[in-house]
């Protein structure tokens, strides 16, 4: 497990101004652990890291040409992952929430904020699990059904039939890749984390996902991961995301301890002060750790007993294999029925914006690439 220690409290500064996050930097940069080290690495949520990469930009001498130099990690879960979430919730909306309504989930809604998390990133896992057995049911019914290890043979066959498009391209374009991303950010895969950001940029540049801030943050992300020479590369990538625990493939991300601490605080300080929270935090130094090992020990013991699992949503998965079954057809030879896009079973509203043309049109109209480059020639000021 990585070590944890928790600084003192920095009275009146949050991270949604430029002023308090230059301020911040300079008291990290100047603590005695760190003010004669080469480099820091410096993490947060999405606004944090946003204000440090435009910082960066503006004052290049100062943040990396002085030591320690300021290099920014973006958190990958819990924000990370929930803003990828939040990108293919989106455009997709139209198909799923007639889905989860239609299994008895009628709390989904077509958008969500970042409190809702947890209830959307499972409505999306029974999803996807959902969306992939019944297109195994398919496959093993016959009737011509492309296999499914050749995935562009499949979506192409799809496309006959509008609600197979859309769901097809759901789990192929978006589905996988949220469910990747958050395994590798549990195991520590640096590199496939990369490429799940390199797979989003075009994705949230959509204007159906509209994630105008986290479109840059994830080309800016992706540079470090490839512009630190090898020796600090070798660093970044074996800490790209980080153990609380010590138990292995349940890393999260940088931004992950500090929403730990936070939720500490608002739990055991019972009339918050900012004396009584630095007392609070000064605690945690100690009983942090042996309640972090604490917890390392009463897991192990548990799946000593019981494997580590998913939250139990087998019967929503087969809810969502018998909704598509019966609205759509249980083969291959009835689901694949020629159907156009106004006729469609499953979106509502039927003609609703496409995301994999989105995707196309945004990748393709002649201004992606100057997009990202522009964006990369104004905040990589220093080279």
């Amino acid at each position: 497990a990585h070590e944890f220690y928790s600084p003192p409290p920095i009275e009146g500064k949050l991270q949604s101004s430029y002023t308090d996050v230059k301020a911040e930097l300079d008291i990290m940069r100047g603590d005695p652990k760190h003010k004669h080290h080469s480099f820091i690495f410096v993490g947060g949520d999405g606004l944090a890291i946003h204000r440090i990469n435009h910082t960066l930009a503006r004052k290049p001498g100062l943040y990396l040409r002085s030591k320690p130099a300021v290099i920014p990690v973006q958190g990958e879960h819990p924000h990370g992952t929930c803003h990828v979430l939040h990108m293919g919730w989106r455009p997709y909306a139209p198909l799923l929430v007639g889905i989860m309504i239609a299994i008895g989930h009628c709390e989904i809604k077509g958008d969500f904020t970042v409190s809702d998390y947890n209830d959307y990133n499972h409505a999306m896992c029974i999803l996807i699990e959902g969306v992939a057995r019944y297109f195994m049911q398919l496959e093993a019914s016959g009737g011509g059904c492309p296999p499914l290890l050749n995935p562009t043979q499949f979506v192409r066959a799809c496309s006959q039939n509008i609600d197979l498009e859309w769901l097809s391209h759901f789990l192929h374009d978006y589905g996988f890749l949220y469910w990747d991303m958050k395994q590798d950010v549990r195991a520590n895969n640096s590199l496939q984390i990369d490429l799940a950001w390199r797979e989003c940029v075009s994705f949230m540049h959509t204007d159906e996902a509209h994630k105008t801030q986290y479109a840059p943050m994830a080309i800016l992300r992706i540079f470090w991961a490839n512009a630190l020479n090898p020796v600090l590369a070798h660093v970044y990538h074996a800490n790209r995301t980080l153990s609380l625990l010590g138990l292995k493939g349940s890393n999260v991300g940088w931004d992950m301890p500090i929403e730990k601490e936070n939720l500490a605080i608002s739990m055991n300080v019972t009339r918050a002060s900012f004396p009584a929270i630095c007392r609070y935090v000064r605690q945690l130094n100690f009983l942090g750790k042996v309640s972090r090992s604490y917890e390392k020990m009463v897991l192990l013991a548990d799946r000593k007993r019981q494997p580590a699992q998913m939250k139990k949503f087998a019967a929503d998965v087969q809810a969502v294999v018998d909704h598509l079954s019966a609205t759509l057809g249980a083969t291959w030879e009835e689901a694949s029925m020629q159907r156009g896009q106004g006729s469609s079973k499953l979106v509502q509203p039927p003609r609703s914006p496409r995301p994999w043309m989105s995707v196309q049109k945004a990748v393709e109209e002649g201004k992606f690439t100057p997009w990202v480059e522009g964006h990369l020639h104004s905040k990589v000021t220093w080279m």
